[in-house]
């Protein structure tokens, strides 16, 4: 939430350009961003490790990420 991005000093300019598109939705969605991208995107990260290795899924498919990728302008080659 908020004008802050914290990434790892490894981070690519996709990472980078991925979590400047969460800084949008926080921007567009205020509070709502907690609900509506935090913590669905937390549990996807966290609970449903398993489920995206079983069904080849990537972690960029879910909607709070696909959507952080569409308004940071990022394009991913894979699944």
């Amino acid at each position: 939430m908020g004008n802050f991005i914290f990434i790892n000093s490894l981070a690519g300019q996709k990472t980078l350009d991925h979590e400047y598109g969460h800084t949008l939705q926080s921007a567009m969605l205020g509070p709502l961003w907690l609900i509506i991208v935090g913590l669905p995107s937390i549990i996807w990260c966290g609970a449903f490790e398993g489920y995206r290795v079983k069904t080849n899924t990537s972690y960029y498919e879910f909607y709070t990420e696909k959507w952080a990728d569409k308004l940071g302008k990022v394009e991913r080659g894979e699944k």
